[in-house]
């Protein structure tokens, strides 16, 4: 029974020891990591400012490090906190590691375009892979769908210039969509389709400042086989990547 108090006083007093040290611990600089498939950069400066740099977004904000955790803006869960362990930051949270090698915090790359590209290779199911906007490409299942305007995870099928698309129905309307293929792409402007359909319909859209709707759809083949399908609306843009769908099981032979 003594060796056993005297193993836990000791794990007592190993563990006050480390966050005496996390304490006094020097964390100011760059601290490297990636979420949601993404390549982060952590500037902790002296003043317990810091800025948080995800693609083209910089966001500032204060932190306070106390008991070996690095807390956020005032908030006080170590849920939300990052632990300190003398080299790294953790939040198992939001399963983000920061270091400080940049190195070792390696960002999804997209490939550059197929402008190339033949209407045939166009053909075929896809299903999305990631997402793209403000310079950040993030995986698709790191976020819910519904923060991206989905109603699952989007996919596509491309027969010729015809276009059956999934998951994203409340951003393109109509289903399929027949698209125009030029300069290796294919392309409908979603706002014309629009106002076409409203007028149809016998719809005033001016009344909501609507018939002069700038919108266009498009898909572009990348030169690594997936395909980049954008959604650019009065000029903000995300594009949804996608992969070759898999191919399906064989049927064994009866």
């Amino acid at each position: 029974m003594k060796k056993l108090v005297s193993l836990l006083l000791a794990l007592c007093l190993v563990c006050l020891y480390t966050a005496v040290l996390a304490e006094g611990a020097d964390i100011t600089g760059n601290w490297y990591g990636t979420m949601y498939g993404m390549s982060v950069t952590l500037t902790l400066n002296a003043d317990n400012t810091y800025k948080l740099l995800m693609g083209e977004n910089e966001l500032p904000g204060t932190y306070e490090l106390k008991d070996g955790i690095v807390y956020m803006d005032g908030d006080t869960d170590a849920a939300n906190g990052f632990v300190y362990d003398g080299t790294t930051l953790v939040n198992e949270k939001q399963s983000v590691t920061f270091t400080r090698d940049a190195e070792a915090a390696q960002s999804i790359t997209l490939a550059e375009v197929n402008t190339e590209a033949k209407l045939e290779d166009f053909a075929g199911e896809w299903v999305c892979k990631y997402v793209s906007m403000n310079g950040m490409v993030i995986d698709v299942t790191a976020i819910p769908v519904e923060q991206l305007g989905a109603s699952q995870i989007p996919g596509m099928k491309i027969e010729g210039n015809t276009m059956h698309l999934t998951g994203l129905e409340s951003m393109t309307g109509a289903d399929p969509l027949e698209m125009e293929f030029a300069d290796g792409a294919l392309s409908i402007d979603l706002g014309k389709m629009l106002a076409e359909a409203s007028q149809s319909a016998g719809m005033d859209l001016s009344s909501l400042g609507l018939d002069n709707l700038q919108m266009t759809l498009g898909v572009m083949l990348l030169k690594d086989g997936m395909a980049s399908l954008y959604i650019n609306a009065m000029g903000q843009e995300i594009s949804f990547i996608f992969e070759p769908a898999p191919a399906a099981a064989e049927t064994p032979a009866a």
